[in-house]
């Protein structure tokens, strides 16, 4: 009796153990399915857009470096215009050709035919916008040799103050509280990882397509040198005609590199209203006089006096009295 009882146990407890197992076996085959008819197919597609949005964005940035882009003369309600197109085209495009592909008979054609044409579109508006885009950074060389980020910061101050009082109307994007401002700080903080970042977003997307470069010689002298997209499109001498070649009148040669800037910039973009291109020499040195006094102001007043009797016409009132 005792040994039937002890068989009976037995018997159940394996039919419970054969129930559990397959109970588990039944869980695991059922992921196994999940895995390969969902998060596969969904993982791979994923993995697809992933690689076409960095693609597609590659393609824009290359774009932005072809000559007849690099320094194209448009407005900046069309340029943002084309960023906009662009932006939603980069983001639908591989979306689209994702749902299109996979329910198509015949995939390659369905992909020639709607992700390509719509590829190109997004790379090339995208491409546009960004180049066309009014961001600018600075980098200023000081007479040691050495990049000096205090000054940079300080030049584009100089070109907030610059636009408002000059053109009097809205400043560009120098030094807009954005991501890539943000990420443009960092990187100057000397974070190894910051400076990862804002290299791919400037590779990538092409977040600063201006670029002044100040070179101070002395106290007195400097070059300044405007780059868009890479391509020099500017460079003059700056001179204040007075101080110690010692002395540090840093600010003053800034002043007139961001005037300098401002009405390259300012030739490029043609809704802004009346640009400055050619008056850049007497609107620094007024504007270098509006911050002098005595002496010194009555000098850059000469100075800009006589960058108008060479023919250079400003189209604003003086900003400083003769008097």
């Amino acid at each position: 009796m005792t040994g039937t009882l002890a068989l009976s146990g037995c018997v159940t407890a394996s039919e419970d153990g054969g129930r559990l197992s397959d109970w588990t076996t039944g869980i695991g085959a059922g992921w196994d399915r999940f895995m390969t008819e969902v998060l596969t197919p969904l993982g791979n597609a994923l993995f697809a857009i992933l690689v076409a949005w960095v693609a597609i964005a590659v393609v824009a940035r290359l774009i932005t470096l072809l000559p007849l882009i690099r320094n194209l003369r448009v407005s900046r309600r069309t340029g943002t215009l084309f960023r906009s197109i662009g932006w939603s085209l980069l983001v639908a495009t591989p979306i689209v050709t994702v749902l299109t592909t996979a329910f198509a008979t015949d995939r390659l054609v369905t992909w020639l035919a709607v992700s390509t044409p719509l590829a190109w579109l997004a790379a090339i508006t995208l491409g546009i916008g960004l180049a066309t885009r009014a961001r600018l950074d600075a980098k200023v060389i000081a007479p040691s040799g050495e990049s000096n980020e205090a000054w940079a910061i300080d030049a584009l101050m100089q070109m907030r103050k610059v636009y408002p009082v000059i053109l009097r109307r809205r400043v560009p994007e120098v030094g807009a509280p954005d991501l890539s401002e943000f990420i443009t700080l960092a990187d100057r903080s000397g974070s190894g990882i910051a400076s990862a970042i804002a290299w791919v977003i400037q590779a990538l997307f092409n977040a600063t397509p201006w670029l002044l470069q100040v070179t101070i010689f002395d106290g007195r002298s400097a070059a300044a040198t405007i780059r868009r997209n890479g391509m020099a499109i500017g460079e003059v001498e700056l001179d204040l005609g007075r101080g110690d070649l010692d002395s540090d009148q840093h600010r003053n040669l800034l002043v007139l590199a961001a005037a300098f800037a401002a009405s390259t910039m300012e030739g490029r973009y043609p809704d802004g209203g009346p640009a400055i291109t050619t008056a850049w020499e007497p609107v620094g040195y007024r504007l270098v006089a509006a911050r002098s006094t005595g002496e010194e102001r009555q000098h850059y007043l000469a100075r800009a006096k006589a960058a108008e009797s060479a023919g250079i016409d400003p189209v604003i009132p003086a900003l400083v009295e003769d008097s």
